[in-house]
Protein backbone atom coordinates (compact mmCIF):
# COMPACT_ATOMS: atom_id res chain seq x y z
CA UNK A 1 0.00 0.00 0.00
CA UNK A 2 1.31 3.60 -1.14
CA UNK A 3 -0.09 6.58 0.04
CA UNK A 4 -0.15 9.52 -2.29
CA UNK A 5 -0.83 12.44 0.37
CA UNK A 6 -0.88 15.04 -2.85
CA UNK A 7 -4.02 13.14 -4.71
CA UNK A 8 -5.39 11.97 -1.47
CA UNK A 9 -5.16 8.44 -2.48
CA UNK A 10 -4.29 4.97 -1.49
CA UNK A 11 -2.77 2.55 -4.30
CA UNK A 12 -3.11 -1.42 -3.08
CA UNK A 13 -0.51 -3.43 -5.31
CA UNK A 14 -1.47 -7.14 -5.33
CA UNK A 15 0.46 -9.51 -6.74
CA UNK A 16 -2.27 -13.10 -7.54
CA UNK A 17 -0.90 -16.28 -7.68
CA UNK A 18 -3.47 -18.82 -7.63
CA UNK A 19 -2.91 -22.68 -7.59
CA UNK A 20 -6.11 -24.69 -7.08
CA UNK A 21 -8.75 -27.28 -8.69
CA UNK A 22 -11.63 -24.99 -7.83
CA UNK A 23 -13.90 -23.56 -10.52
CA UNK A 24 -14.34 -20.35 -8.86
CA UNK A 25 -12.31 -18.45 -6.62
CA UNK A 26 -12.17 -15.03 -4.72
CA UNK A 27 -11.17 -12.73 -2.48
CA UNK A 28 -12.36 -9.89 -0.76
CA UNK A 29 -10.26 -6.75 -0.36
CA UNK A 30 -12.20 -3.93 1.76
CA UNK A 31 -11.72 -0.27 0.99
CA UNK A 32 -12.51 2.83 1.89
CA UNK A 33 -14.11 4.73 -1.47
CA UNK A 34 -14.73 3.08 -4.35
CA UNK A 35 -11.34 1.61 -6.26
CA UNK A 36 -10.31 1.98 -9.53
CA UNK A 37 -9.12 -1.67 -10.69
CA UNK A 38 -6.35 -1.45 -12.97
CA UNK A 39 -3.54 -4.01 -14.24
CA UNK A 40 -0.12 -2.25 -13.19
CA UNK A 41 2.11 -4.92 -14.38
CA UNK A 42 5.33 -6.96 -12.74
CA UNK A 43 7.21 -4.12 -12.68
CA UNK A 44 5.38 -2.06 -9.98
CA UNK A 45 7.23 -4.86 -7.31
CA UNK A 46 10.82 -4.21 -8.29
CA UNK A 47 9.81 -0.39 -7.93
CA UNK A 48 7.85 -1.40 -4.84
CA UNK A 49 10.79 -3.19 -3.40
CA UNK A 50 13.29 -0.20 -3.98
CA UNK A 51 10.86 2.00 -1.77
CA UNK A 52 10.04 -0.31 0.66
CA UNK A 53 13.53 -1.17 1.54
CA UNK A 54 14.75 -0.52 4.93
CA UNK A 55 17.76 1.84 4.79
CA UNK A 56 20.64 2.74 6.75
CA UNK A 57 18.55 4.13 10.30
CA UNK A 58 15.44 3.75 8.96
CA UNK A 59 13.08 4.21 11.98
CA UNK A 60 11.10 1.40 10.49
CA UNK A 61 7.31 1.65 8.98
CA UNK A 62 6.30 4.04 6.11
CA UNK A 63 3.79 6.76 6.25
CA UNK A 64 0.82 5.42 5.34
CA UNK A 65 -2.79 6.42 5.65
CA UNK A 66 -6.20 6.20 3.37
CA UNK A 67 -9.46 9.26 2.52
CA UNK A 68 -12.59 7.75 3.51
CA UNK A 69 -15.51 8.72 1.71
CA UNK A 70 -18.57 7.72 2.41
CA UNK A 71 -20.78 5.38 -0.03
CA UNK A 72 -24.15 6.97 -1.00
CA UNK A 73 -27.20 6.61 1.28
CA UNK A 74 -28.95 4.79 -1.65
CA UNK A 75 -26.40 2.45 -2.21
CA UNK A 76 -26.23 1.67 1.47
CA UNK A 77 -30.19 1.20 1.92
CA UNK A 78 -29.94 -1.75 -1.02
CA UNK A 79 -27.91 -4.34 0.63
CA UNK A 80 -25.53 -5.01 -1.76
CA UNK A 81 -24.79 -2.93 -4.68
CA UNK A 82 -22.53 -4.08 -7.96
CA UNK A 83 -21.01 -1.21 -9.31
CA UNK A 84 -18.88 -2.35 -11.33
CA UNK A 85 -17.45 -5.53 -12.89
CA UNK A 86 -14.48 -5.92 -15.44
CA UNK A 87 -11.78 -8.07 -16.14
CA UNK A 88 -8.67 -7.09 -14.79
CA UNK A 89 -5.33 -9.62 -15.42
CA UNK A 90 -7.15 -12.26 -16.51
CA UNK A 91 -9.74 -12.42 -13.57
CA UNK A 92 -13.21 -11.24 -13.18
CA UNK A 93 -13.51 -8.39 -10.92
CA UNK A 94 -16.58 -6.74 -9.09
CA UNK A 95 -17.03 -3.41 -7.09
CA UNK A 96 -19.89 -3.46 -5.11
CA UNK A 97 -20.78 -1.60 -1.57
CA UNK A 98 -23.04 -3.62 1.04
CA UNK A 99 -24.32 -2.74 4.11
CA UNK A 100 -23.47 -5.74 6.04
CA UNK A 101 -22.00 -9.08 6.57
CA UNK A 102 -24.91 -10.64 6.48
CA UNK A 103 -26.28 -9.44 3.05
CA UNK A 104 -22.56 -9.56 1.17
CA UNK A 105 -22.27 -13.47 2.48
CA UNK A 106 -25.92 -14.35 0.89
CA UNK A 107 -25.01 -12.35 -2.05
CA UNK A 108 -21.73 -14.59 -2.19
CA UNK A 109 -23.80 -17.50 -1.53
CA UNK A 110 -26.19 -16.90 -4.09
CA UNK A 111 -23.25 -15.62 -7.14
CA UNK A 112 -21.98 -19.17 -6.22
CA UNK A 113 -19.19 -18.59 -4.22
CA UNK A 114 -18.52 -21.26 -1.25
Amino acid sequence: MVWDKERQTQHIIRKVDFSTDADNIGFLVPSPSRPQLEESGNGAFSELAMITAPGKGCSGGLPLGCACVAAPRDALAAGVTVIEEKRVAGFHATVMTARSGDELFAWLRDNDYD
